[in-house]
């Protein structure tokens, strides 16, 4: 997920990333995924945060400057009230809406996070002037659920995700079958049941050897193309989803 993220995001000319992310088993995993695949990012603005009350204030005030920033907006009101043409009084009457001067140090920030947490903490973002319209917001898996769009700092943001298109498909056949929506795993029970017969009716001479299981061309799968690597870790092929009004 994160590879395929950061990628996305530097194919749309972002170079710049941070990461801001929980102090939890996950959030590490993929801050070290974040460290792998966006080597170049600054690891200052990695900011890992705990469920402490006020501490993802904290650490979005520092991975974004806010305090330099906005002393930064003392100064530069200061010299502009010190010259009297109207292009200084202009400019100066338009910082009376700021906060803070000038632009953060990165142009997209992956937030792992989930349900109301992740609304929270968005919403913080553009609190302390990390505007979303100029810093492109990024996500995970754990962003593919309904209701986005109702936090206002959200919309626009992007995250990796099954392909709708198949996955809708294999819901509905589901819902036909069962009654009920399926559990979030059953479509990873459906690819390796249908895997298992794929390679069953193949025709090899050893169809569950490594090799055949290895297959770099990979699988299509429910939630799309998918691959078992040689370390016994897999990788999947998502969907990026952009986040409206009115869903994703």
């Amino acid at each position: 997920q994160v590879r395929q993220i950061v990628a996305y995001a530097r194919a749309q000319g972002r170079e710049r990333l941070a990461i801001l992310a929980p102090d939890s088993a996950y959030g590490i995993a993929v801050v070290e995924a974040f460290k792998k695949y966006a080597p170049g990012a600054d690891f200052s603005k990695i900011g890992i945060y705990t469920s402490q009350p006020g501490n993802v204030d904290q650490v979005i005030k520092q991975i974004g400057n806010y305090d330099m920033r906005k002393r930064a907006l003392a100064v530069e009101k200061g010299k502009l009230a010190s010259k009297s043409d109207d292009a200084s009084r202009e400019a100066l009457k338009h910082l009376e809406k700021a906060d803070t001067f000038g632009d953060v140090e990165f142009d997209a920030i992956l937030v792992p996070e989930q349900g109301a947490r992740l609304a929270s903490t968005a919403a913080l973002l553009p609190f302390y002037d990390i505007d979303p319209s100029k810093v492109q917001l990024l996500g995970t898996l754990l962003w593919n659920q309904s209701g986005l769009g109702r936090e206002p700092a959200l919309i626009g943001g992007v995250y990796p995700a099954p392909s709708p298109d198949g996955n809708r498909q294999f819901f509905a056949r589901y819902r036909e079958l069962y009654g009920a929506a399926p559990p979030t795993l059953a479509s990873h029970g459906y690819d390796a049941v249908a895997l298992a017969a794929a390679l069953a009716h193949s025709g090899m001479a050893r169809p569950f050897s490594a090799e055949a299981l290895t297959n770099a061309n990979g699988f299509a799968g429910v939630d799309g193309l998918f691959r078992f690597m040689p370390n016994g870790l897999s990788q999947r092929g998502f969907a990026i989803m952009q986040v409206t009004r009115e869903g994703s």
